[in-house]
Formats: C-alpha cells, structure tokens, sequence
C-alpha cells in the first residue's frame, strides 16, 4: 500500500522538523571542527 499523502500543516511540520535537524547538525559540525583549533586562533589574535 502507498502511504497516504501528508496535509500541508502536517508536510510543514515534517520539512521544520528536518531543518532544524540539519542546523544543530551544522552548528556541532562546525563547533567540532573549531575547538581542536582554538588555541592556535587565540594565539593569532593575540588573546590570553
């Protein structure tokens, strides 16, 4: 059986759902990245 089609408040939840999903996922990704570098950036900037 096919599923049954989703309304537009319910297709509007789903597509939310995932973007908010692939922001965290971004923003961890890109902290992740970030942290191990953080005192060679700190050093540049000239930061204590």
């Amino acid at each position: 059986m096919a599923p049954e089609p989703l309304d537009g408040g319910e297709a509007r939840n789903r597509r939310a759902r995932i973007a908010v999903a692939a922001l965290f996922l971004t923003n961890g990704a890109l902290f992740a990245n970030l942290l191990p570098r953080l005192p060679e950036i700190k050093a540049d900037l000239a930061m204590s």
